[in-house]
């Protein structure tokens, strides 16, 4: 079936594959909420199209979105840098072009409001993709990649000033902010980048306990079975060959004097 799916969107030279997630979270009469499963089949289905895709892959976790009966939808965008954060935010500025949708994009940065560069991912090709985050073995430039978040930030504040509200935010605890968010029955949705070459405060997440590898570590806290999320989430997968592979690590290391391995230094 994924084979079929990258063809045809191939063939029709779309620019996003939107995916369902293999788990949705619907509420019942008594107001208990039912997680309902299409089952591990379709589960892979997803990770081949995310792998092989020849465009950008959004995959939806369904929380009940578009029942809003208030008749507006509220979304953010929650922004920590990096190639898949930036394709996720310019999709909330298309969202942000309807009427009926209020965007909030949240950025959060460390509580010193600097990164540490001395955290390093390194491979490790024992461990399941499976149960195991998998990050981009691209060779890339990190001060290049900061300059690039703070100027998309920077322009896409100016186009919509007014219409988007804005806050940073910093955080000691990056799973702890997210969640918090998710579970404040403020937003709708929740948009957030798959983070294959991830900010300093996302690799700090590297070795955390899986339970949705493919989704990447920020959609994976807020799609947990057990997080008492109340928001649906789209995880968005920006398509650029130079992040097509992508390997397990093994441990995060704070070293000041740590040279560059086979993956990235961050």
């Amino acid at each position: 079936m994924h084979e079929d799916i990258c063809q045809v969107a191939e063939q029709k030279r779309v620019t996003m594959i939107l995916l369902p997630f293999h788990k949705t979270w619907r509420k019942q009469e008594d107001g208990e909420v039912k997680v309902e499963t299409v089952g591990h089949g379709w589960r892979e289905v997803s990770r081949r199209v995310m792998n092989k895709a020849p465009c950008t892959v959004a995959v939806i976790v369904d929380r009940g979105f578009g029942e809003n009966e208030g008749g507006g939808d509220r979304v953010c965008v929650v922004f920590f840098g990096g190639p898949d954060d930036r394709e996720a935010l310019e999709l909330g500025a298309r969202m942000a072009d309807h009427p009926a949708v209020k965007v909030t994009v949240i950025r959060l940065v460390e509580n010193n409001g600097r990164d540490n560069t001395t955290v390093m991912l390194r491979p490790s090709p024992e461990k399941c993709s499976e149960s195991n985050y998998t990050f981009s073995v691209a060779a890339m430039n990190r001060e290049e990649e900061r300059v690039l978040d703070n100027t998309t930030m920077a322009e896409f504040r100016s186009k919509w000033e007014g219409q988007v509200e804005f806050m940073e935010r910093e955080a000691n605890n990056i799973e702890e902010a997210v969640l918090s968010l998710g579970r404040s029955g403020a937003y709708d949705l929740m948009v957030v980048g798959k983070g294959r070459f991830p900010s300093t405060m996302v690799a700090g997440l590297a070795e955390r306990q899986a339970e949705h590898a493919e989704l990447g570590p920020i959609a994976d806290i807020l799609s947990s079975s057990s997080s008492d999320v109340a928001s649906s989430v789209l995880v968005v997968q920006q398509h650029d060959l130079a992040h097509a592979e992508e390997v397990p690590v093994c441990k995060v290391v704070h070293n000041e004097n740590a040279e560059e391995d086979v993956c990235n230094q961050v």
